[in-house]
């Protein structure tokens, strides 16, 4: 970044390179020295009667990016002395005006509240030029190794914070677990509570026949009190997850102990770190790791103690409910095949109610139809048709379906050509076979449609 010896009036400056009794402008071989910490000026002076030329060469320290820089500048200049008064005139710059008396070239430079500093430029080589261009280097350099130190500094910090961090969220984490656990026990008794009751209601249904749908509904609900029994079981820490837990805790106390290691290590190479708050004593980070077992250890008790009364609570809960469901379908079992039983008892003598249809003459030639009954739902039953010679008993309910037996196709012909029968059988029947109703219906002329 180039800039203007303007900036050496508002710096501290101190000359260097002097050399006494020249009383006479520079020649090119030499010149007039400005130097500080920060910032070398070198100019070098022409005279021609009273006319001056010449130029200007500033080095400078640049700190406005990341890391300080050296840059350079190169000015020409002009100008005119009378007697020991000069005046310059420096490109990209200003007029500035002053004396050169005894190798000493004074100039008069202003400043940003209207005021005039006084600039000695001593007599100096292009040596001793570049023996203060050195100097800034070694500034640079001591700045850039306080800079690394301070950055090396500043992370061991920052690694030391986040570890107390880290240190106090396991620490949380693990006294959050173990509050948890010992707090949900009632919660869990009082779930197991609704549970029972549930198993109580269950078995004293299923004892007293109540319908299958019931049933179902008592299991359904005893079912979703097992569900908030499992939610409490994953509210709670598992005693086998208790050394992940452990060694959680302990490697964030050892990261704590070494960051602060680090850090007082670290910090001593940077004699300038200040930090704030200060760095703890060791005594009182010892007592930090400390209360950290403490705490650890207290909480792993706790732990062990209530996890393994939660785990009983629960594996005895879902062991009672499952016996529950298991005995009430042995009762729905033992009552269903009573029913049964009953039901074929009951219906053992019953005879077939009578099916209300009957024959009309169909639409060809010498062809029958089964006129369909009233009320009649073909997508529920089936009619299916026998021929006879002779009168059928009335069947009972149970009774099978004649082996041969015809589906009969709704509004349908049957052919009677050629055929004797004196009866036709119809039975209607279920989708599962089981006979419904039955009626024998006479075979007559009158049925029949005549082939004329």
């Amino acid at each position: 970044m180039k800039k203007s010896i303007l900036a050496l009036s508002s710096i501290a400056l101190t000359a260097t390179c002097l050399f006494p009794g020249v009383a006479m402008a520079a020649s090119q071989s030499g010149g007039y020295l400005l130097a500080s910490k920060t910032e070398v000026l070198f100019i070098q002076l022409t005279v021609a009667g009273n006319v001056l030329s010449g130029s200007a060469q500033e080095s400078y320290i640049d700190t406005s990016g990341l890391n300080p820089t050296l840059e350079s500048a190169h000015y020409g200049l002009s100008g005119v002395i009378q007697g020991r008064n000069v005046s310059i005139s420096i490109q990209n710059s200003g007029n500035y005006s002053g004396t050169l008396t005894n190798g000493i070239l004074t100039l008069s430079i202003p400043q940003s509240n209207g005021n005039l500093a006084t600039a000695p430029f001593t007599y100096a080589t292009v040596a001793h030029f570049d023996q203060d261009v050195d100097v800034l280097r070694q500034e640079i350099q001591r700045q850039e190794h306080s800079l690394d130190l301070q950055s090396n500094v500043d992370n061991a910090d920052q690694r030391f914070v986040q570890a107390g961090h880290n240190l106090t969220g396991a620490l949380y984490s693990l006294t959050g677990w173990a509050v948890n656990t010992q707090e949900n026990i009632p919660n869990i008794r009082r779930d197991l509570g609704f549970l029972a009751q549930d198993e109580q209601t269950l078995l004293s249904d299923a004892k007293t026949a109540e319908t299958p749908d019931s049933i179902a509904n008592d299991i359904e609900q005893l079912q979703s009190n097992e569900l908030v029994l499992s939610a409490d079981a994953e509210s709670d820490i598992k005693v086998s997850q208790i050394p992940s837990w452990v060694s959680r805790t302990n490697a964030a106390v050892s990261a704590y102990l070494s960051a602060y290691r680090n850090l007082v290590s670290v910090a001593k190479t940077d004699p300038d770190y200040r930090p704030d708050p200060p760095i703890p004593a060791q005594d009182a980070v010892n007592r930090s790791v400390e209360s950290a077992h403490i705490t650890t250890q207290n909480d792993i008790i706790k732990l062990k103690k209530y996890g393994a009364q939660t785990a009983g609570l629960i594996s005895s809960g879902y062991a009672q409910a499952q016996q529950a469901i298991s005995e009430a379908n042995k009762e729905q079992k033992a009552y269903a095949l009573a029913t049964a039983a009953a039901a074929a008892v009951a219906s053992a003598d019953q005879l077939a109610p009578q099916l209300q249809g009957v024959l009309q003459q169909g639409n060809t030639a010498g062809s029958t139809q089964i006129s369909v009954p009233i009320g009649f739902d073909p997508s529920q039953d089936q009619l299916e048709y026998v021929f006879v010679n002779s009168p059928t008993p009335v069947p009972e309910l149970t009774a099978q379906v004649p082996a041969g037996a015809i589906p009969y196709v709704y509004f349908s012909d049957i052919s009677m050509i050629g055929n004797t029968a004196k009866y036709m059988d119809v039975y209607e029947v279920d989708h599962q076979g089981h006979l419904v109703a039955f009626v024998e219906l006479p075979i007559t002329a009158s049925v029949i449609l005549p082939a004329n």
